[in-house]
């Protein structure tokens, strides 16, 4: 994961605890969104994602069913579909870490090209149904 960290601050200027924060905030809402059978092969494949489910979380929101991060963001920016209700925990979320909520879209891509290069076929279309 520090890698992935490392991609975050390089590519968006952001600093480390920002990255932390954000990525905490993603991971926490996709603990919420996918089925725990999904969630564990996650965190089996990659581990270092349990550092970042406490503090660094921040108020990602809870909740069930997987509308996809990016349909929450766009949702959360006025475009159609998403759950706006998850969409603004992470928006606090990311706030709380000195984000604004449009750096939800410049995380994505980042984060969705480090599991698809790491991860297996499963791993893949675990990711694709957050993104």
């Amino acid at each position: 994961m520090k890698e992935l960290v490392s991609q975050l601050t390089d590519q968006l200027g952001i600093d480390g605890a920002q990255a932390e924060s954000g990525l905490g905030a993603i991971f926490k809402t996709a603990q919420s969104s996918l089925d725990a059978d999904s969630f564990s092969k996650l965190t089996g494949s990659f581990p270092d994602i349990q550092n970042f489910l406490g503090d660094k979380a921040g108020e990602a929101a809870d909740g069930g069913g997987a509308s996809g991060l990016m349909g929450m963001a766009m949702g959360a920016l006025g475009g159609a579909g998403g759950n706006l209700g998850k969409a603004a925990g992470l928006a606090a979320a990311f706030k709380g870490a000195g984000l604004d909520m449009g750096m939800v879209t410049k995380f994505a891509p980042i984060v969705m090209k480090y599991f698809n290069d790491g991860g297996d076929d499963g791993i893949k279309k675990i990711i694709s149904e957050l993104f």
